[in-house]
């Protein structure tokens, strides 16, 4: 039985985390703000206009769109943490190619979040964290403002990935977080 067959994914976390670190330059100043964050503040609305669209749901998306209304509550609350945590947050510029002397490109923990969140194929435990980070810290250390963003940016990258999903459910509703297109591509994604 293979390493993979068993749900067991010892190795790939780490390999992805040790690529993603050694890809990664920091830059000095501050990155761009992210549009996701930016856009936080409308995401209630946009809750309360996807529950009231996915409540009829076509049956080919009923599945997906019953567990959207049955825990809708927790994404609204993710949305407040955010929102709770941000002012706080400090976050450093990845460089460009070749480690421009400028910033570009996302914070560093959002991409590590994207990055975590991607190798796990979405399915995170407190030991994946903890292999990820230090794996990724073999390479390049994260400091303590960036470990502590870490939670905001998690949950941030979540809510771009169920946005969009929600989005795919429902054409009319578009998806107001996405993600970063300066993120890392899906390095090492798991086969679902």
């Amino acid at each position: 039985m293979s390493v993979q067959s068993r749900g067991d994914h010892v190795g790939l976390v780490e390999v992805t985390a040790l690529e993603l670190a050694r890809s990664h330059h920091i830059s000095a100043g501050r990155p761009e703000p992210l549009a996701s964050l930016v856009r936080i503040p409308e995401m209630s609305d946009w809750l309360e206009q996807a529950q009231m669209r996915l409540s009829k749901p076509d049956t080919s998306v009923a599945k997906a769109a019953e567990w959207f209304l049955d825990n809708s509550y927790l994404v609204q609350r993710a949305i407040r943490q955010i929102e709770e945590d941000l002012p706080g947050l400090v976050l450093r510029p990845v460089a460009g190619p070749g480690g421009a002397k400028r910033a570009w490109g996302p914070p560093r923990i959002y991409a590590v979040a994207c990055g975590m969140l991607d190798v796990a194929n979405l399915q995170l435990t407190p030991e994946l964290i903890a292999r990820f980070l230090n794996a990724y810290q073999e390479a390049t250390p994260l400091d303590i403002s960036e470990l502590w963003a870490l939670p905001v940016m998690l949950r941030l990258c979540s809510l771009e990935e169920l946005t969009s999903a929600l989005a795919r459910l429902d054409p009319h509703l578009e998806a107001p977080l996405v993600r970063c297109p300066l993120a890392p591509p899906s390095i090492g994604r798991l086969a679902a």
